[in-house]
């Protein structure tokens, strides 16, 4: 059986090319942060804690659950589990809004706050090491053609992008 795309053959290749790299990232780059939080903290977290922690502190260290989850692209459930594991290792804590006694609001406390940081700055160093390889033109194209690309994959899959916080 052939399987028929109404694509020429250098938009095949290059689509194909393009899975592939997907593909070794996409398995990459949970090893890169959970290799990191590894020495961080014992035991290591888990990928989905790590994003949590990431998301809390890119929306200044305290968020609602719904705002987590929009900002990790998962539902409320997940990001709640999240949470729940990071408030069992003290990393967050949960408090009633101020304003809307209703909603409860994770927060970083301050472990969690220098962990996070500390896996940040691997994260950055890890890609700082990546970018090296390449010239100073190509890390430019790297920089404005990937959160484009990001933002693609997210418009055709109908999701916020990947630059939307809380």
């Amino acid at each position: 059986m052939t399987i028929r795309f109404d694509l020429d053959e250098e938009t095949l290749r290059r689509s194909g090319e393009l899975g592939l790299a997907w593909r070794f990232l996409r398995r990459a780059s949970p090893a890169v942060v959970l290799d990191a939080s590894a020495d961080i903290i014992e035991p290591k977290l888990e990928v989905g804690d790590v994003d949590a922690l990431e998301q809390l502190a890119l929306a200044g260290g305290e968020c609602s659950m719904s705002e987590i989850a929009t900002g990790l692209q998962v539902d409320r459930s997940t990001a709640t589990r999240a949470v729940d594991r990071l408030v069992e290792r003290g990393l967050v804590e949960r408090r009633r809004d101020r304003v809307d006694a209703r909603m409860i609001r994770a927060r970083l406390t301050a472990t969690g706050t220098e962990i996070s940081e500390r896996l940040r700055g691997r994260r950055l160093a890890f890609a700082a090491r990546v970018l090296d390889r390449f010239d100073l033109d190509d890390q430019k194209a790297i920089a404005r053609l990937v959160p484009r690309l990001a933002d693609a994959v997210a418009e055709e899959l109908g999701l916020a992008t990947h630059r939307a916080q809380p």
